[in-house]
């Protein structure tokens, strides 16, 4: 199981690469459009630097700046690099859905621009890609859908962190009280392996955020401190968010007396970059608010 974020943004990377081979045929350097194609991701779905104007100028700013590192560093390729920046605007464009027609335009002036520029006495054809790419952007997704499941998002006291719940409309017989199917819910095995709908959900909902240009939202999970004790399943369920952007957007809730029981794991977890939000009680010591982004009542 990988990190959702990690899974789109690699397809991403293997669609551009995709592109570029066809269009610049001779003129393709793997190695470097790899490296130029990671600093875009960096930039437009880690929203790794300093924000400019806006999103768009941003992506524009830093993106700009590696080319110019590249043609520093690869003195040899510049007229390569130089060609990669040129077609980088019709790729960038391609992650939306675009209809037929417009994939077939694309085509036509990416064709003048290889046979007037850079001699390349080629058709371009990447229609049949782009909608095998498509589908598989929309099949990512729909992968994700569950009707067994809902991801319920509230607001916090804090702006822009939102509590979030796992409510099941698994269908349970009559014979069982909600009572009793709130606290199986809640508790033993199936309250660890929720866990693993819950964070999935919660990073589809970063990624569907990301994709709108939208970094500021944070979310609050719960955590069971048990899987402390299970070295293999806890592993497990960090690999859904072990990725700097979701590690950042989402935080882990813990009840005070567990922190307390469990101080050598949380901060080890804490120092591996993942957050973690603590619940107070009467005995909480502010000690901890230097520790903690977040201290909830």
């Amino acid at each position: 199981m990988n990190n959702i974020v990690d899974i789109y943004t690699n397809s991403i990377l293997d669609e551009f690469c995709c592109y570029a081979e066809i269009i610049m045929d001779k003129y393709y350097i793997p190695s470097i459009f790899e490296e130029l194609t990671k600093e875009y991701i960096k930039i437009r779905y880690y929203n790794t630097y300093p924000a400019k104007q806006n999103y768009k100028t941003t992506v524009s700013y830093y993106f700009k700046l590696k080319v110019q590192e590249l043609k520093e560093k690869y003195k040899e390729n510049i007229v390569n690099i130089e060609f990669m920046e040129e077609i980088f605007q019709y790729l960038t464009y391609l992650e939306t859905d675009v209809d037929s027609d417009e994939v077939n335009r694309i085509e036509k002036n990416l064709e003048r621009l290889v046979r007037n520029k850079y001699d390349l006495k080629k058709d371009i054809e990447f229609s049949k890609k782009y909608k095998e790419y498509r589908k598989k952007r929309k099949e990512f997704f729909k992968a994700y859908e569950t009707n067994d499941f809902e991801l319920i998002v509230r607001n916090t006291k804090y702006p822009r962190l939102h509590n979030t719940i796992l409510s099941s409309n698994i269908e349970m017989p009559d014979l069982y009280s909600d009572l009793a199917i709130v606290s199986t819910f809640n508790s033993g095995i199936i309250k660890e392996d929720k866990l693993f709908v819950l964070y999935n959900l919660i990073g589809i909902e970063i990624l569907k955020e990301i994709l709108d240009y939208n970094y500021s939202e944070r979310y609050l999970a719960e955590f069971d401190v048990n899987l402390f004790k299970k070295e293999d399943k806890l592993a497990r369920l960090l690999k859904i968010i072990d990725n700097d952007i979701t590690k950042d957007k989402l935080c882990f809730k813990i009840k005070y007396t567990e922190l307390l029981e469990n101080k050598k794991d949380v901060f080890e977890l804490i120092n591996a970059g993942y957050n973690f939000a603590v619940v107070k009680d009467e005995n909480y010591s502010s000690e901890f608010n230097k520790l903690f982004k977040y201290v909830l009542d």
